[in-house]
């Protein structure tokens, strides 16, 4: 991990993760660029749903796996979500 800049020590923590993968700011005034990548970033999200068709009840970790068929695209997803427990009486 690259060293904290002195912005990082007025902010309390780094910029460092985010929808893109990492911000690296050494001082405070690169703070205005990154949060217009920020804005950028946050400008062009789209939303996507899903519902499984596997309605069991057992806790288990299941995977997402989300393809496209135009290669101009990128997404960025969750890796998959943990199912509901049995239902409590």
């Amino acid at each position: 991990m690259p060293p904290r800049g002195r912005a990082s020590s007025c902010l309390g923590a780094p910029l460092r993760l985010n929808l893109r993968g990492v911000f690296l700011v050494d001082s405070a005034s690169e703070l205005d660029r990154v949060f217009g990548d920020i804005v950028e970033e946050l400008s062009n999200q789209y939303l996507l749903s899903y519902a499984s068709s596997n309605d069991k009840r057992d806790g288990t970790w299941r995977k997402i796996t989300v393809d496209l068929t135009d290669k101009r695209y990128h997404v960025r997803h969750r890796q998959g979500y943990r199912a509901p427990g049995p239902k409590k009486k």
